[in-house]
């Protein structure tokens, strides 16, 4: 029945959407619906948080007191069990909210693990015949009622090999290379790649223009949240590939924006930096990092200083994101299977409206999820016109996608690129005038800028 009048519900908002064209208003009717359906799925929701609407900078201590009577005594449900890197495997569920999990096995094993808005995971070393019991506190106090889990785990897919982290944190596993520094670049591709940007920089000025190249290399999960790797991965020492190109690109003269100091200071905020059960930076990191960009373009171009936090409008809730998630066979495919179903995932988080000096600029499919379309992969080229402001060249990744409109919103000219095509183009710098060629991509994917 809930699938039925979840489905209905959606519906309406879609009709609802395309008659009044408000992306976040459907946004933030639909996250209300998600935020229910979670809550229903351990309890039933609070009648001030089923009626509330605005959602901007709620912090957990607040979300907490609300729901003090109701989410903190919500039992444990386990909904999912899979193989993450075996023999180990991570049991996600839903729980009380700012509830701690323990997991005991009869092996030894004894695991806490943090929840985060009434979702929990817990990884353990699987073995067969050994029953898993799961237990909750919350402020220190026990909460009645246990779940046991006492089956096979699925064994996922190999689209994306993934690792399940402490207290909700999912990572790629191939961004344990990274973390443990077993992939540096050698001195030859580092020298290489100083010398080819060089020769661009140079055929730059030969062309009669001054167009600057910047690098964001945004780190990965697992470079801004160390401590919730699993304790048999060994940090490695010393510079990791990452910092090595960066260091590579400033010494043939690009500007590099380094967002280790930004990231590091609010890796704790209310608003998450980045998904807990999906790969990319959420809305508030790329908000961070637009505004560390545009703060080195005003001093060009005084009149492109980036817009405050407060000039957009925030929203949060329950959303459908979770590509890892996917690969572990946790949740559907939000690109295949719009809309909430009893069975799927959902992480709460924090969104924000399209900039408001741009159309045109798309950023997702869904406005219940936080992942994005197939049309944002295209080319795009977006004219404000305002010649007060720089022209641009965007070269992305996937973690571009939360930055193509706030980008445009501070350009007179952006010309994105194809998503995953990462060609250099001279003439394009010319044709379109461009006063910077932008470079986004995600530490995972690094070797772009190695070898492009």
């Amino acid at each position: 029945m809930k699938k039925i009048t979840l489905l209905l519900f959606s519906l309406l908002i879609f009709l609802t959407s395309c008659g009044t064209g408000g992306e976040g208003e459907a946004s933030r009717a639909i996250s209300e619906s998600a935020s229910a359906l979670s809550s229903e799925a351990s309890t039933e929701a609070s009648e001030d948080e089923s009626t509330e609407e605005s959602y901007t900078e709620t912090s957990k201590e607040e979300s907490s007191t609300e729901n003090s009577s109701t989410e903190e005594k919500a039992p444990i449900e386990i909904m999912y069990c899979s193989y993450d890197q075996k023999p180990y495997a991570v049991i996600v569920g839903t729980c009380g909210d700012n509830a701690v999990i323990h997991a005991s096995v009869p092996d030894g094993q004894e695991i806490d693990s943090q929840s985060f808005y009434g979702w929990f995971s817990v990884r353990f070393k699987y073995t067969s015949g050994k029953a898993v019991t799961l237990t909750q506190t919350v402020g220190g106090v026990t909460v009645e009622g246990n779940a046991v889990y006492n089956d096979t785990p699925v064994t996922p897919g190999r689209d994306e090999g993934i690792v399940a982290g402490k207290d909700f944190q999912f990572f790629y596993s191939k961004c344990l290379n990274d973390y443990m520094c077993t992939n540096l670049p050698s001195n030859y591709e580092l020298n290489a790649l100083t010398g080819r940007i060089k020769e661009r920089i140079k055929s730059i000025k030969d062309s009669g223009l001054n167009t600057k190249i910047i690098y964001i290399i945004a780190p990965s999960t697992i470079s801004v949240y160390p401590e919730a790797v699993p304790d048999e991965y060994k940090q490695g020492e010393g510079d990791t590939r990452r910092r090595k190109i960066m260091d590579a690109l400033k010494e043939a003269g690009a500007t590099v924006i380094d967002l280790d100091g930004v990231f590091a200071e609010h890796k704790n905020d209310t608003q998450t930096i980045f998904y807990k059960t999906d790969s990319h930076w959420t809305e508030y990191a790329a908000f961070l990092a637009y505004t560390e960009l545009f703060n080195v373009i005003k001093e060009d171009f005084p009149d492109a200083a980036p817009y405050d936090y407060d000039y957009f409008n925030w929203y949060s809730g329950y959303f459908k994101t979770g590509d890892m998630l996917n690969y572990l066979k946790m949740t559907t495919p939000v690109y295949l299977t719009p809309g909430f179903f009893d069975s799927d995932c959902l992480e709460y988080s924090w969104f924000r409206d399209l900039s408001t000096d741009v159309t045109g600029v798309k950023r997702k499919r869904f406005d219940e999820t936080g992942v994005y379309s197939e049309e944002v992969t295209a080319m795009n080229l977006v004219n404000t016109n305002r010649d007060n402001l720089p022209s641009c060249i965007v070269i992305r990744d996937s973690y571009g996608t939360q930055m193509n409109d706030l980008i445009a919103g501070n350009m007179n000219v952006t010309y994105l690129q194809r998503m995953w095509d990462y060609t250099y183009n001279l003439s394009n710098i010319q044709r379109y005038d461009a006063d910077y060629v932008i470079y986004i991509l995600s530490e995972w994917n690094v070797s772009q800028a190695l070898y492009n």
